[in-house]
């Protein structure tokens, strides 16, 4: 799998890594401005919970605010004790899923997240792309 992070102005790249528990997943951090942010797509299962201890290490230590966004395979609560203390959860509420799902299913539907460390969420919504992709956009707006 790929991670894409695109921006409008120079990016410099500080971390891309595949996990050691699931090469198939990973993370990308780049330096933005005063902003670190931190792509991933985490595993299901039993290796989430290094993979997340990694996140939180890579996103700790990079000064300033850090926004780390994906999809974690997971819902919201489980990620942010994953993450643990200094993590915001920019939450969209449940009105459209991240990752919609037939009716019935038993999976979650809210898997694809974005946290905040030393900024502040202001609007956090999810962008129904009408089937061009298995997942549905979260966009945040955030104030440092």
């Amino acid at each position: 799998e790929y991670l894409v992070l695109l921006a409008d102005g120079p990016l410099a790249q500080l971390a891309a890594e595949a996990f050691a528990t699931d090469p198939g997943k990973g993370l990308l951090a780049a330096r933005f401005g005063a902003a670190t942010v931190v792509v991933t797509h985490v595993s299901f299962g039993n290796s989430r919970a290094s993979q997340l201890q990694r996140l939180a290490e890579v996103a700790s230590g990079t000064p300033g605010a850090t926004i780390v966004a994906g999809d974690f395979n997971a819902g919201l609560a489980a990620v942010a004790s994953g993450l643990g203390e200094g993590f915001v959860a920019c939450d969209p509420g449940p009105a459209i899923p991240t990752r919609p799902r037939p009716a019935g299913a038993t999976k979650s539907t809210s898997i694809d997240h974005v946290f905040a460390r030393g900024a502040a969420p202001l609007a956090t919504t999810v962008i129904d792309v009408r089937g061009v992709s298995d997942h549905n956009i979260v966009s945040t707006n955030m104030r440092a």
